[in-house]
């Protein structure tokens, strides 16, 4: 007798971690609630999880290693400090309809001392954030925002050989962290697009880290999402 499938709502969007202890931790504090030092890690994978707020898919590669092969040879000037970010787009397997996952990479984010992890984030990469929060790191997705989707067998998310894979796996080398380094993309600049569609990349770099003060599990639980993928 075949085993009835089990279907499950869940959510996707950019999950955000940092490192704790030598090992990636799932914050539970907004990117604009954290004040990184001079050598921290932070990191984003965009993931698939059944639980709002958390996650066990954590980006793939050691936390412990990031900081060296993504700021090796920079220096951080007075009043700055240096924090390396790690961008990891995830599998195709959860990429949204005709999307590909952008090559994931590792960047060092040169910031004012008391930059927080959206400040650091936002020196790196391209943002697109919506009601505080972070929709879009690299214009990944397109067009979505943590938006809510049946997937089956939602067990498999959690599996031991599940998470087994995914730490065994290393998604960056040193050569792909060089080149990404020497590609980081610079804040866009707002297109006539974006105003018109009210996009937060137009409003500044204040709205943003103001709108990231929000609490994900808090905007996924109360905000009615629709779409699927």
């Amino acid at each position: 007798m075949t085993a009835p499938v089990v279907t499950e709502q869940a959510y996707r969007y950019w999950t955000y971690w940092v490192l704790e202890n030598g090992q990636w931790s799932f914050s539970q504090v907004a990117p604009a609630g954290t004040l990184p030092d001079d050598g921290a890690v932070q990191g984003w994978r965009f993931a698939v999880t059944t639980v709002a707020g958390n996650s066990t898919s954590a980006p793939r590669t050691d936390p412990a290693l990031a900081f060296d092969r993504a700021c090796l040879g920079v220096s951080a000037p007075a009043g700055s400090k240096r924090v390396a970010i790690v961008i990891d787009s995830g599998e195709e397997g959860i990429a949204p309809n005709d999307e590909t996952p952008p090559t994931p990479r590792a960047a060092c984010a040169v910031v004012d001392e008391d930059a927080t992890g959206a400040q650091a984030v936002a020196s790196v990469a391209d943002l697109r954030v919506e009601d505080g929060l972070v929709c879009a790191i690299d214009r990944y997705p397109a067009r979505e925002c943590a938006i809510t989707i049946a997937i089956q067998n939602p067990a498999s998310l959690t599996s031991p050989d599940a998470q087994a894979q995914s730490q065994s796996m290393d998604v960056l080398s040193a050569t792909a962290t060089q080149e990404s380094d020497a590609s980081t993309p610079a804040l866009s600049s707002p297109s006539a697009t974006d105003a018109a569609s009210g996009s937060p990349i137009g409003v500044g770099l204040t709205a943003l880290l103001l709108l990231a003060g929000l609490c994900v599990a808090w905007w996924l639980q109360r905000r009615r999402i629709r779409g699927t993928r």
